[in-house]
C-alpha cells in the first residue's frame, strides 16, 4: 500500500485556480484562490478538502448550523450582549426565582399560576377586575360594601325581590315591569287622565258613556272632523247609532259622505239635510265658495250665460288638498268671502243668492237678460255663510223675438236645436219665391219621448198649400229641420219663426240662443225698447233690423265735436252750433279748439286776390283828391268816397265822378281843393 503513494519531503505547491477546472477525474485536487481552500473532485463532484464530519477547532469562522453540531459551550463562552433568541434555548425546568429580575414585569400570559396564588400574593390595592376572578358561590354579605351600588345586570334576583325591598319613592319605569294581564281598575288613580293614544280602545260589548263632548281631532285622514264606523263581516241583527234627543240633535246629524267598496264614511252635517261629497280631481284649482257644474266627467266652474254651464251640482265647501275637495249640494257652506260674489261684497242675512254670468261666482242680483239662466243657489245664513238649496233654473225670456233663416232649394236646412227642452212649439211663416210663389204659416210641435232617447214632431200649415215634397222633421238629438223640394224658377226662401218651449217661470215666447242658429240673421217684429212716441211719421220696417243696433233714444247721444257747441241725448231735440271763428291774421293757421276755429292765409292768395280787384272795389287803392276845399286829412283818417275823386300826380282833378264807399287815408292831404294822396277803400 505504501508503494502506491508518493512521499514528498519538501512539500508540494498546487497552482491556484479561481474556479473548478473542466473535465475533472475523481481524485483531482487544486487550490481555489477565491475561497482560499483546497478543492477535491470526489464521487463525481467538487468539494472542499476539509472533512465536514470531523470536529474542528475554528477561530473567527462562520459555522453552518445545518451541517454542524456545536457542543461544550460554557456560560463564559456567551457574550453578555449575545441576545440569544428564546427559540434557540431549551429552558424547560431550568429557570429559578433568582434568574428573574425584580422589575421583570413578566406578562400573565407567560405564567402558569393555576392553584398557586395565595392571599398574601395580592396587594391590598390590587383592584383586580371581576372578570379575572372566579367567585362562584364565594361572596358572602359581609364582602359587599353598604355603598357598593351593584348594578342590576350583575345580580340574579329571579323570584327573590319582595315588596319590602322596593322603596316607596322607587319610581320604577314601566319598561322594567312585566304587567301583562295584571293591572286592575283599583290600580289606576281616579285622576290618572291616561291619554287615549296609550290605550287600545276596544270596548267589546261595553257601552261608551260620557257627560262631555266626543271631540274629533284633525289628525284623521283623508279629511278632519269625521267618524268612520266599521261593522264586523257578519251581524246577527241590525245595529243602530242613536243620537241624543231634544236640543242636542238640532244642529248636527250624521249623513253619508262617500261610498268606497263596503266602507261608508259619515260626516257631521246640518240637521236640515247636509249633503257633501269628497271629490278627487287632479290639480282642481278651486277655492271655497266656487259654484261647479259637471262638464262630462270634469268639475268646472258654473256660469249663468247658457243652460249647459248652469247645471249646478254643488258649491265647494272645503279644500282638502290640491287634488281633493268637498262639494256641498245641500246644507250650509261657511267661510265665504267677497271674492265669491260679482258684487265684490258680502250678502246680507236672508238675501237670495243666484248663479252669476261670471265663471264660478255668485250674485245677489237675479240675471235678467234674455237667454241667461235664473238659478237660485240658496239663502245667506250670515254674511259669510249660506244655506245651499239648489233648484232647477229657467231661461230668461223676452217677448216676440223671432229668427229669420234662409232656406235652400232641393235641400234640408237646419232650423233650431231644441235639445235643451223637453217639449215646445216652433211657429212662424215661410216665404218661397219661385215660378209659383208660396206664403204660409207654420206650427211645429215637438216633445222628447219618455225614455229621453228621441223626439216626436207634428206640424200644420195655414195659407198657401206647401209645395209637394215640403216637410218638417226632427233628429233624435233634437235638431228641427225643414226640407224644400226642387222648385222651378227658385230664387229665394226664408222662414221667420219664434220658439215657445215651456219651462218653470218663463214668459213665452222664449229668447233664442244665438249659438243654436246655424244660418241666417236675428230679426225682431216688435222692439220693446223703442219709444213709439218718438216716431212722428212713417212705418218702422223691422224685417232686417238687428236687435243689437236698436236702443232707446235716451241711450243715444250726439256729442258736439271740436269747434262746435250743443248736442246731448236724443231724449230731446238737439242743436249743433258752429263756434265763433277767430279773426284771420298774417300768422294765423288752420286750427280748431273745443268751441272755435281759424284759418291760415298765404301771400300767394293775397296776391291773387289783389290782382282780381277792380277799380273802386273794397280793398283797392286810388290816388284821389277832394272834390271841394276841405280841411287837411291826416294819415289813417277816413273820408266818404262821395268827397273824393281820382286825380293825377300833380293833384289836378281828372273826371267828374266821385268814389264809392268809405276810404282810409294812406298818406297826408293839405287843406284846399287841389291836393291829392293815396287812399284805400275799406267798405
Amino acid at each position: 500500500m505504501a508503494l502506491d503513494f508518493m512521499k514528498v519531503f519538501k512539500g508540494i505547491n498546487f497552482a491556484g485556480l479561481a474556479s473548478d477546472p473542466a473535465s475533472p477525474t475523481n481524485g483531482d485536487i487544486y487550490y481555489n484562490t477565491v475561497s482560499n481552500s483546497f478543492r477535491v473532485y470526489v464521487n463525481g463532484g467538487w468539494t472542499d478538502l476539509t472533512d465536514l464530519t470531523s470536529s474542528q477547532t475554528l477561530t473567527n469562522k462562520t459555522i453552518d448550523a445545518a451541517n454542524n453540531t456545536i457542543s461544550n459551550i460554557a456560560n463564559a463562552n456567551i457574550a453578555a450582549a449575545a441576545a440569544i433568541a428564546y427559540s434557540k434555548l431549551d429552558l424547560a425546568d431550568s429557570i429559578v426565582d433568582a434568574d428573574i429580575n425584580s422589575a421583570a414585569a413578566i406578562a400573565y400570559s407567560k405564567l402558569a399560576l393555576s392553584d398557586s396564588i395565595v392571599n398574601a400574593d395580592i396587594n391590598s390595592a390590587a383592584a383586580i377586575a371581576y372578570s379575572k376572578l372566579d367567585l362562584a358561590d364565594s361572596i358572602v354579605d359581609s364582602d359587599i360594601n353598604s355603598a357598593a351600588a351593584i348594578a342590576y345586570s350583575k345580580l340574579a334576583l329571579t323570584d327573590s325581590i319582595v315588596n319590602a325591598d322596593i322603596a316607596t319613592a322607587a319610581a320604577i319605569a314601566y319598561s322594567k315591569l312585566d304587567l301583562a294581564d295584571s293591572i286592575v281598575d283599583a290600580d289606576i288613580n281616579s285622576a290618572a287622565a291616561i291619554s287615549g293614544t296609550k290605550i287600545n280602545p276596544d270596548f267589546g260589548s261595553q257601552d261608551i258613556t260620557t257627560a262631555g263632548d266626543l271631540v274629533l281631532e284633525d289628525a284623521q285622514s283623508p279629511t278632519p272632523n269625521y267618524v268612520k264606523l266599521s261593522a264586523p263581516a257578519a251581524l246577527s241583527s241590525n245595529q243602530k247609532l242613536i243620537l241624543p234627543s231634544g236640543a242636542a240633535s238640532l244642529d248636527k246629524t250624521l249623513v253619508v259622505d262617500s261610498v268606497s267598496g263596503e266602507d261608508i264614511t259619515l260626516t257631521w252635517g246640518d240637521a236640515s239635510g247636509q249633503a257633501t261629497v269628497i271629490i278627487t280631481q287632479a290639480s282642481h284649482g278651486f277655492a271655497v265658495g266656487d259654484v261647479l257644474y259637471l262638464n262630462g266627467t270634469v268639475y268646472t266652474k258654473a256660469n249663468a250665460s247658457d243652460p249647459e254651464s248652469s247645471e249646478v251640482v254643488g258649491i265647494v265647501s272645503e279644500i282638502i288638498d290640491a287634488n281633493d275637495f268637498k262639494l256641498t249640494s245641500s246644507g250650509v257652506v261657511d267661510n265665504l268671502t267677497s271674492s265669491n260674489f260679482v258684487e265684490a261684497a258680502l250678502p246680507s242675512e236672508g238675501d237670495v243668492i243666484f248663479l252669476s254670468t261670471t265663471d264660478g261666482k255668485m250674485s245677489v242680483s237675479e240675471p235678467t237678460s234674455a237667454g241667461e239662466i235664473s238659478l237660485p243657489l240658496g239663502v245667506a245664513k250670515t254674511t259669510s255663510s249660506m244655506y245651499v238649496q239648489l233648484k232647477r233654473g229657467f231661461v230668461v225670456g223676452s217677448n216676440d223675438i223671432t229668427t229669420e233663416l234662409t232656406l235652400t232649394n232641393n235641400a234640408t236646412s237646419n232650423i233650431q236645436d231644441v235639445s235643451a227642452y223637453k217639449a215646445g212649439e216652433l211657429t212662424g211663416w215661410v216665404t218661397i219665391d219661385a215660378d209659383t210663389n208660396y206664403r204660409f204659416y207654420l206650427q211645429v210641435q215637438f216633445a222628447e219621448n219618455g225614455n229621453d232617447t228621441d223626439y216626436n214632431i207634428a206640424y200644420q200649415t195655414t195659407g198657401d198649400t206647401p209645395p209637394a215634397g215640403f216637410s218638417v222633421s226632427v233628429t233624435s238629438a233634437g235638431l228641427i229641420q225643414l226640407t224644400l223640394p226642387n222648385l222651378s224658377g227658385f230664387t229665394s226662401a226664408t222662414i221667420n219663426y219664434a220658439l215657445n218651449a215651456p219651462a218653470v217661470g218663463v214668459t213665452l215666447p222664449l229668447s233664442i240662443d244665438a249659438s243654436k242658429i246655424t244660418t241666417g240673421t236675428l230679426a225682431t217684429t216688435v222692439v220693446p225698447d223703442l219709444d213709439a212716441s218718438k216716431i212722428t211719421t212713417g212705418t218702422l220696417d223691422t224685417a232686417r233690423v238687428d236687435a243689437a243696433d236698436i236702443l232707446t233714444a235716451a241711450n243715444r247721444t250726439i256729442a258736439a265735436g271740436n269747434g262746435l257747441t250743443g248736442g246731448g241725448t236724443l231724449a230731446a231735440n238737439r242743436t249743433i252750433t258752429l263756434g265763433t271763428p277767430s279773426s284771420i291774421t298774417s300768422v294765423s293757421g288752420n286750427t280748431v279748439t273745443s268751441t272755435s276755429h281759424t284759418h291760415s292765409i298765404s301771400t300767394a292768395s293775397i296776391g291773387a286776390l289783389n290782382s282780381g280787384l277792380t277799380a273802386n272795389a273794397v280793398g283797392s287803392y286810388a290816388f284821389a283828391g277832394s272834390i271841394s276845399s276841405i280841411s287837411a286829412t291826416t294819415f289813417n283818417s277816413t273820408l266818404a268816397g262821395s268827397s273824393l275823386r281820382a286825380s293825377d300826380e300833380e293833384g289836378t282833378t281828372v273826371g267828374s265822378g266821385s268814389l264809392s264807399g268809405t276810404w282810409r287815408c294812406m298818406g297826408y292831404r293839405r287843406s284846399g281843393a287841389t291836393t291829392s294822396t293815396v287812399w284805400l277803400r275799406i267798405s
